[in-house]
């Protein structure tokens, strides 16, 4: 669709297309607070389109919310990292036919630390209207737990692997953290969570603040903020395979 400079006729094909939803997920998929609100249940139930981060987990998650759902009659559109244009191009056609698409990302919002930024942006420049739904966030979840500045934060999402680049990446965080008087919200694949727990006491300062929280709105949810000197000397959680978000502070000396 080619954009037209004429803003009355932008706005005809802007009321011709569908809307692009963006729709929150479980953070928690067993046990705990649904998190999801009543509306965005409804809206669910009225799609037909869906742009997915993982198909199985989405169908799961629309049949727990209308287990009379008709999956097999909706229509998915896996948006995984190595997605091609053409694959894409499907979601915004549909778009351009006047239906009503939702995103839906594994866990959380769409577009955080997840895929689905792209299609938004796309969906701007094709004068699509774009309507975001509140939900759960486990980054803004554990940062709100965490008693660290929620005024000025990062979020980083995943840093190297190896333990070098990794370590001087936390180092990084750390300075800046100081210097601005900011916290940084990190993460980590799951089955990484331990050995990424190790590398944060090791290299980041003893005054340093930091926040744990996994299992975040699960009955078994744990979320604890102390300094670095104090992790050191204390008990530590049982983070294998638990998704967790971790938020650091620089101690300002």
């Amino acid at each position: 669709m080619r954009k037209s400079k004429n803003p009355e006729i932008f706005l005809t094909l802007r009321t011709m297309s569908g809307k692009l939803h963006l729709i929150p997920n479980r953070i928690c998929e067993i046990g705990g607070e649904d998190g999801i609100p009543l509306e965005v249940k409804e809206l669910i139930h009225e799609l037909q389109y869906f742009v997915v981060e993982n198909l199985r987990t989405v169908r799961r998650f629309i049949k727990s919310l209308d287990r009379d759902a008709d999956i097999d009659s909706l229509q998915f559109l896996e948006m995984h990292k190595n997605i091609s244009a053409q694959e894409s191009m499907k979601a915004l056609q549909w778009l351009r036919n006047g239906r009503d698409v939702g995103v839906i990302s594994d866990a959380g919002l769409p577009g955080i630390a997840d895929p689905g930024n792209q299609l938004v942006l796309q969906a701007h420049q094709d004068g699509i209207e774009v309507i975001p739904h509140a939900g759960p966030s486990s980054m803004l979840l554990g940062l709100i737990a965490s008693g660290l500045n929620g005024q000025r934060f990062s979020f980083h999402g995943y840093l190297p692997v190896r333990h070098h680049d990794r370590n001087r990446a936390i180092r990084d965080i750390e300075t800046k953290s100081k210097h601005e008087k900011s916290s940084h919200i990190l993460m980590e694949t799951p089955y990484r969570n331990v050995d990424f727990m190790k590398s944060l006491l090791q290299t980041l300062n003893p005054k340093t603040w930091l926040c744990v929280a996994c299992d975040i709105s699960a009955p078994q949810a744990y979320i604890r903020t102390l300094r670095i000197e104090q992790w050191r000397k204390t008990d530590k959680p049982d983070l294998h395979k638990r998704p967790a978000v971790f938020v650091i502070q620089g101690f300002d000396d």
